[in-house]
């Protein structure tokens, strides 16, 4: 019996795998019909083959069947790009999860405008304010004065009560560092860092659970001064290198909130040595690179100064990183659970909905990140929900 086949163009092919961030040869390795380009620039897949392939690349089935490869521009404002570039085609890891995030919005803007709620006069406030005063109000707002911290723990500790005190405002907070609960699909920290989506009922932070805790702490206020601004972005967020105005802009915010300029003036001693920015570090409870980024914004230490030694930085701090990778996944991090990954309360929130019978379970299941209705009564019964 003859297995009806269909053609299928190479470039279309060729795209669907750099789409999905996996390796051509290995693909082809493991699909042997992709070895078999005709001259017309085609390949003859039978319907399951490429059923399967259209799986394992995440792939929309009917993509395969146009005469080129779609284009699939970011759904929201990209502010990764430096002023005349342009950034690579968005990979599908990406766009999905932003496209998730945003069906978890939409969702939880219906929830919370259903439960009565107000909009959240934060959102804009920081329109047209400089540097100093948005951070100064998120730093109030958030209590992480140098007083207020002695009481907030180190580390990881202190790193989960400020992403908890984040959605106490009411903004939903996403750190992942994979599509969903897909442990095979990987979010890259080299394509993007986080991104905000503004809205006055119901903002959304998400965070790429792949980068350093200490880079997503930066990342998160990162983020949060967009919304204070009213701004929707992707973010790259880097410290190393120059991002657009806008990125730049909120880089600045997220120091000042982390490391204020007078406190940082008042204790700078001139000094620095591993030991000097490590008590920095552990006094302001941030990554030393924040630190010592913050010492050449607020012109304390000069550019020849500040240079070598953040690069010396960068390599000592990735060793630290690498070193402590396997004990810290076998911690069972609290950035790595379920919880933090689609939001404490958005969880809540869906599940005591689903349970009230205003959203269906195979919804619910959907915005949880799997198919498995049966997710919906696991989470129940794991927040105490009945």
């Amino acid at each position: 019996m003859t297995r009806l086949r269909v053609l299928v163009p190479t470039g279309i092919v060729r795209w669907a795998v750099t789409r999905s961030g996996k390796d051509w040869d290995s693909m082809a390795n493991t699909h042997k019909w992709l070895q078999d380009k005709s001259l017309d620039g085609t390949v003859n897949p039978t319907l399951p083959q490429l059923t399967k392939f259209s799986e394992e690349t995440y792939t929309p089935f009917g993509y395969f069947f146009l005469d080129e490869a779609p284009e699939e521009p970011v759904p929201i404002p990209d502010f990764r790009t430096l002023a005349g570039t342009e950034n690579e085609r968005p990979s599908g890891n990406l766009l999905t999860t932003i496209y998730h995030c945003q069906t978890c919005q939409d969702w939880y803007r219906d929830y919370r405008l259903r439960m009565g709620e107000e909009p959240l006069e934060f959102v804009g406030a920081g329109a047209g304010q400089s540097v100093h005063d948005v951070a100064k109000l998120i730093r109030n707002t958030l209590g992480l004065d140098l007083n207020d911290r002695s009481g907030m723990g180190r580390g990881v500790d202190f790193q989960r009560q400020v992403l908890d005190r984040i959605e106490d405002l009411g903004v939903l907070v996403q750190v992942n560092g994979v599509v969903g609960n897909n442990t095979h699909r990987k979010l890259s920290v080299d394509e993007f860092r986080g991104f905000a989506l503004s809205d006055d009922i119901a903002p959304l932070i998400f965070i790429n659970g792949q980068d350093s805790k200490a880079a997503q702490l930066f990342t998160a206020i990162h983020e949060l001064a967009h919304i204070y601004v009213g701004e929707t972005a992707l973010s790259d967020a880097p410290l190393d290198r120059l991002p657009n105005n806008q990125e730049l802009w909120c880089n600045q915010v997220a120091a000042e909130v982390l490391v204020p300029h007078a406190a940082l003036e008042q204790r700078f001693t001139g000094d620095l040595s591993i030991s000097a920015i490590d008590s920095l570090s552990t006094l302001f409870r941030i990554s030393s690179l924040v630190v010592l980024n913050q010492l050449f914004n607020c012109d304390l230490v000069s550019w020849s100064e500040y240079k070598p030694r953040y690069d010396e930085e960068v390599v000592r701090v990735q060793e630290w990183v690498d070193n402590n990778a396997k004990r810290t996944q076998k911690g069972g991090h609290f950035y790595h659970t379920q919880g933090r990954r689609f939001g404490i309360d958005f969880r809540r929130a869906v599940v005591s909905d689903t349970l009230a019978g205003q959203t269906q379970f195979t919804d619910a299941a959907r915005l949880l990140g799997t198919k498995n209705v049966a997710t919906v009564m696991s989470t129940a019964a794991e927040l105490g929900i009945t």
